[in-house]
């Protein structure tokens, strides 16, 4: 099979398990919008974050490092030592967390805390789980496995927060119920206890695996402080609902992110395996751009239709901040691209030292700024720190491997994200109708020629 449709193959195969739930949870916002006050979904989001950001220490990136050397030893029996050594590793880990957290609640009460443990413990559980299916090449199953757990998680919210209106609680019960069927599924798919022994431990492998993922403890960690920073800062600063609403406005860029994520877990393998090819990576880098262009705009006409249909008024000025955070996500996402060749060259310190320096570019606007202008501060502290990795990333990589882009087609693409971000301001449903429209026709025009290839083909088939 070709390199560019096993990666093709491999990120349909995951976005089909993903894409399908990230919609039905996107659905799902009305209901939250609706049904939580900005407060108590400004709570439970900075509750997430503060997750997100503990989790790293939790595994210190094990899972990423168990992956790695598991694409090298697929077919030996080194991989009862690699799958063995990390669960150890995590298992301790969760335990000794678990201790200490019970002893920080006994000095610190807030609300929801034994609902954050659990949620906390599985998804560690959770993330080890799907390494392992990646790490084998189930692909299929570690698409399965998300499917299930966001089906679950949307059947469990309907219960919990429309019928029993538990709130918050609801939201914490359908995700820990939600990811507890999916860790399941894939131990019983995988039979992940027949690669599982304790006498399998090698501590010489444990060291190596261990030098390969220390350095992504701080890439992990880094990227959660560039999120919990803002979350927490405009909660104590301002309020929980401020924070609420910059969380809504997160929500359409992360959708984007989410898609790319399909991509991105698949490319992380690919790169790795044709580690070296300049052609192949200069032919996905130009193709995963224009697709990055192409998706920011979209987002960009559609959002002014159909905003007020699907969001709740409490929360109508999350519009303003979109088009700042989605250009951030954007820069992530080819940060992230960047991230698989660091990875297939085993250059994770490189990761590491980046996203630590825009951490603190971050925390530094935000202590600045966010006082004064809020969540504008916010989201432009996030798209700053964003886009010193993504231009770090490239410089590095451009030392490592020549990546050719092709300027002269991507600008046309930049230039219409450009302008989508001006009409977004702009007041009139008509207007961006014709815009949305308008967008379309060039968009066809642009790629004229791909879409007549694509069409002569499937006649050859035919």
């Amino acid at each position: 099979m070709g390199k560019k449709k096993n990666l093709l193959i491999n990120t349909l195969i995951i976005g089909i398990g993903k894409f399908s739930s990230q919609i039905i949870m996107f659905l799902m916002l009305p209901l939250y919008t609706s049904q939580l006050s900005t407060g108590e979904y400004g709570i439970y989001d900075t509750l997430i974050s503060i997750a997100t950001f503990l989790v790293p220490f939790i595994t210190m990136l094990f899972e990423e490092s168990m992956f790695r050397y598991l694409i090298e030893f697929r077919d030996s029996e080194k991989k009862d030592i690699i799958i063995s050594n990390t669960l150890i590793f995590c298992i301790f880990n969760i335990t000794i967390f678990t201790f200490i957290y019970c002893i920080f609640c006994m000095f610190f009460d807030f609300a929801y805390k034994w609902y954050f443990l659990f949620y906390i413990i599985f998804n560690v559980l959770y993330i080890v789980s799907n390494a392992i299916a990646r790490g084998l090449g189930k692909i299929k199953i570690y698409s399965i496995s998300n499917f299930i757990a966001n089906v679950c998680m949307v059947v469990l919210n309907l219960i919990t927060i429309l019928l029993f209106k538990l709130g918050v609680r609801g939201l914490f019960i359908s995700y820990c119920i939600g990811i507890m069927i999916a860790i399941s599924f894939v131990v019983i798919k995988i039979d992940i206890f027949k690669y599982f022994r304790i006498n399998r431990f090698e501590k010489k492998l444990f060291k190596e695996m261990f030098k390969y993922s220390l350095p992504l403890v701080p890439n992990s960690i880094s990227w959660s402080i560039i999120n919990v920073s803002d979350r927490v800062m405009l909660t104590s600063v301002w309020s929980s609902s401020l924070n609420g609403i910059y969380s809504v406005s997160n929500k359409f860029p992360q959708a984007m992110g989410s898609i790319y994520n399909f991509f991105s877990i698949a490319w992380k393998e690919s790169a790795s395996v044709e580690k070296g090819d300049t052609e192949y990576y200069s032919d996905i880098f130009n193709k995963i751009i224009k697709l990055l262009f192409i998706a920011s705009t979209f987002i960009l006409c559609v959002l002014p239709i159909v905003f007020n249909l699907i969001i709740g008024r409490e929360y109508i000025d999350a519009y303003k901040y979109i088009p700042i955070l989605l250009i951030a996500m954007l820069f992530s996402n080819i940060s992230e691209f960047f991230s698989g060749i660091l990875i297939a060259y085993k250059k994770t310190k490189v990761i590491g030292i980046t996203t630590i320096i825009a951490a603190l570019v971050n925390i530094i606007i935000n202590f600045a700024c966010i006082k004064k202008y809020g969540i504008w501060a916010a989201a432009f502290s996030t798209m700053t720190s964003t886009f010193l990795v993504m231009l770090i990333r490239a410089i590095v990589i451009r030392k490592i491997i020549q990546i050719n882009p092709k300027i002269k087609t991507l600008w046309k693409y930049i230039i219409c994200t450009i302008i989508s971000i001006y009409v977004y301001y702009l007041n009139g449903i008509f207007l961006h109708l014709i815009f949305a429209a308008l967008i379309f026709l060039i968009f066809i025009i642009f790629d004229l020629k791909n879409i007549k290839k694509f069409f002569k083909k499937r006649g050859d088939v035919l």
